[in-house]
């Protein structure tokens, strides 16, 4: 006996993909149920419209309900009383795919990364963060900046033992912008230097001072007929700005912590290695012992700062950030729900974590949009696929049309298309080759090749998969390929 003919409402439908969902139900009653093109009953062109009323027969499959032999009712919109959700209430989202991670109670996974970079610095040396972009680099390095102003809640969480003591480190920061000057970059680290002991300090025993800063030897950077100022003489001048610092503070603090952020941005002609190996060399001569620089940036960034300095190795200890395993992963939509009153289904999270590609960021980015069309207060899996459907459709849908329309050679295409055939998340090159029997090895193999550079990546034992796998989503819709 078949299922009892049900009446819905068209809360999201997608021409470009062919699916949607129809809602029945209200509150915790809620239920999303998926609808395929093919399952619409339709004299002319197969869609539906947001806030149809359909009517259509319930079926519970592997991937979960879906509606059949769907069926328009009502060509009109719904009044608002019709779904519960019709009016949008605003909640505070928890996950940040746009920020660095900077509450330490949401900061997840890498315990071992966290504890070299504490050591490192605990014993006065500079730290150089790298690692792909999306990987958490920034994340990491906030972290250790607050760290050395005193906030040991992570490291507690952590388990790492500062002997009953307190880093007492006053701190700037300057995030990279394209076109920065090493001007620009020593400029921003001193106001916010300034910043920092500005206030109201415990550190200072609730004494309030304020740092008067000459800075107008920085103000060239912005002229368009600036003075050239070398990375040594610039150097001089930051160390004794430095040194103002301290004696505005009556040399209360410990120490000082700098953080440049996202150097792989920088122009190549910004020595930034030999100016800031002449600043600490300045500032240690000055008696300012613990000095700490954090610089971050992507993959190569040592590379560049060595040709800059032949000792950057010596002068930073790189800490390259790994992808996360699932269970770092699954943490980080743990801390981020704690707290709201929200769960989500253990194969909802498994969906996300699938996804992200071992990176956090999609992880955030995936947990925003389930998080932000969950209705009842449980994630579950048909809210991550109407996330990654928003995502891929409209968030990113722009850069893979770029992406997709550099694939311009013909063969280059077929590849793409045959790894986005397979339902593996890896594929071996014995597979491709099988799909595409007229390419000869070599061949082959020079497509992979362009391919690697940024569209897919190798795995063990010669297999691939795409960087990003939400890119495989796109191709499979520009290809026509259903996933249900």
């Amino acid at each position: 006996m078949s299922a009892p003919r049900q009446i819905g409402q068209v809360v999201m439908y997608s021409d470009f993909r062919g699916y949607g969902f129809v809602r029945t139900g209200k509150g915790r009653a809620i239920k999303d149920y998926f609808v395929h093109a093919s399952s619409i009953h339709s004299t002319g062109h197969q869609t539906l419209d947001v806030g149809q009323t359909v009517e259509f027969t319930p079926k519970t499959t592997k991937q979960g309900i879906q509606a059949i032999d769907v069926r328009v009712i009502s060509s009109e919109k719904a009044t608002k009383t019709i779904v519960e959700d019709s009016w949008v209430f605003m909640k505070k989202n928890p996950f940040t795919p746009q920020d660095p991670v900077t509450d330490p109670n949401k900061f997840a996974g890498r315990k071992q990364a966290f504890h070299n970079a504490v050591d490192a610095i605990y014993n006065n040396k500079n730290i150089l963060i790298t690692g792909p972009r999306g990987i958490g680099k920034s994340s990491i390095a906030y972290q250790l900046l607050y760290l050395a102003e005193g906030e040991n809640s992570l490291a507690t969480r952590l388990g790492i033992d500062l002997g009953g003591e307190a880093f007492d480190h006053i701190c700037g920061d300057h995030r990279c912008l394209p076109g920065n000057s090493l001007a620009d970059i020593a400029n921003g680290l001193l106001t916010t230097l300034a910043q920092d002991v500005g206030g109201d300090r415990k550190l200072l025993k609730n004494t309030t001072t304020t740092a008067n800063l000459d800075l107008k030897f920085f103000k060239a950077s912005s002229s368009e007929n600036h003075e050239n100022i070398t990375p040594s003489d610039l150097s001089i001048q930051f160390a004794g700005e430095v040194n103002k610092v301290f004696r505005s503070v009556d040399n209360k603090v410990r120490g000082v912590t700098f953080l440049i952020d996202e150097v792989d941005v920088l122009l190549g002609d910004v020595h930034l290695a030999p100016f800031l190996k002449a600043c600490v060399e300045k500032l240690r001569l000055g008696h300012h012992l613990d000095i700490s620089f954090i610089v971050s940036g992507v993959t190569g960034t040592i590379t560049d700062l060595l040709t800059q300095h032949p000792s950057s190795s010596r002068l930073f200890e790189n800490l390259f950030i790994e992808r996360m395993n699932p269970e770092e992963l699954g943490e980080i939509i743990d801390l981020c729900l704690e707290d709201t009153g929200v769960t989500i289904t253990q194969h909802a999270k498994n969906k996300i974590v699938t996804l992200s590609n071992n990176f956090p960021q999609p992880v955030h980015l995936l947990g925003y949009h389930a998080f932000r069309l969950d209705s009842d207060a449980s994630i579950d899996v048909q809210d991550v696929e109407k996330a990654k459907d928003f995502v891929v459709q409209h968030l990113k849908k722009q850069d893979f049309n770029s992406r997709f329309e550099g694939l311009k050679e013909g063969s280059m295409v077929n590849v793409i298309r045959a790894l986005a055939l397979s339902k593996y998340e890896t594929v071996s090159f014995a597979y491709i080759h099988h799909q595409l029997k007229h390419l000869g090895e070599r061949e082959l193999f020079g497509i992979i090749g362009q391919l690697e550079k940024g569209v897919i990546e190798k795995q063990s034992k010669g297999n691939y998969r795409f960087v990003d796998p939400l890119f495989k989503v796109y191709l499979r819709w520009v290809f026509g390929m259903d996933e249900h």
